[in-house]
């Protein structure tokens, strides 16, 4: 995909948007209806900030949905990545909570949606597929014991080896270093190391 293309052009909108000195201010309370948006490949895990395109009207709607609401959308990882016409039965049951940043209407009629997510989810029951896919879920939240030794060791031993290998690696960006400084949480830190 070519990003400039969408740069050089004048007709980009920017809508809903949270400004960065905002970021901080988020409301992370999180209804128990969302609707769910499938993610192709990989997981997004609690805790990244990240940009996804979306291209279906179907889940383009879903997004318009959420920013007249509550900004919150599910992130649940598609079964096979190959499937185009997404039905309930292939997603993944859990998957992420997000925060809606800001939307951007891109020239070829997708958009582009900047994320927070906040926390894991288990679908319950479903809602409606018809339209977009609408669930009722349960959330699941990290329970840190901070005072365990032994999490506290794996942890700093996993920090210096990625140290290691972020400084032997091109392919650790700048971001992602700044990532593995700020992260001291043992579960965040294991979501981080398996989205690499």
């Amino acid at each position: 995909m070519n990003f400039e293309e969408y740069f050089d052009n004048d007709t980009i909108q920017i809508e809903n948007t949270i400004l960065a000195s905002d970021l901080s201010k988020i409301d992370t309370n999180l209804p128990s209806t969302i609707h769910i948006i499938p993610v192709r490949y990989r997981p997004i895990f609690p805790g990244i900030i990240t940009p996804l395109i979306i291209a279906k009207p179907r889940f383009m709607r879903s997004i318009d949905d959420a920013l007249n609401t509550s900004r919150a959308i599910g992130l649940a990882v598609l079964k096979d990545d190959d499937v185009e016409d997404v039905e309930i039965d292939d997603i993944e049951m859990f998957g992420t909570a997000a925060k809606i940043i800001k939307k951007i209407n891109l020239p070829d009629e997708s958009i582009n949606v900047l994320i927070n997510s906040i926390c894991r989810f288990r679908i319950t029951k479903i809602i409606d597929d018809k339209k977009s896919i609408i669930a009722k879920v349960e959330y699941i939240y990290d329970k840190a014991n901070p005072k365990n030794l032994e999490i506290k060791a794996l942890t700093r031993a996993i920090l210096s080896q990625l140290k290691i290998l972020s400084e032997s690696n091109p392919l650790f960006t700048e971001e992602m270093k700044l990532t593995m400084l700020n992260v001291d949480e043992p579960g965040r830190i294991a979501d981080f190391v398996t989205s690499i």
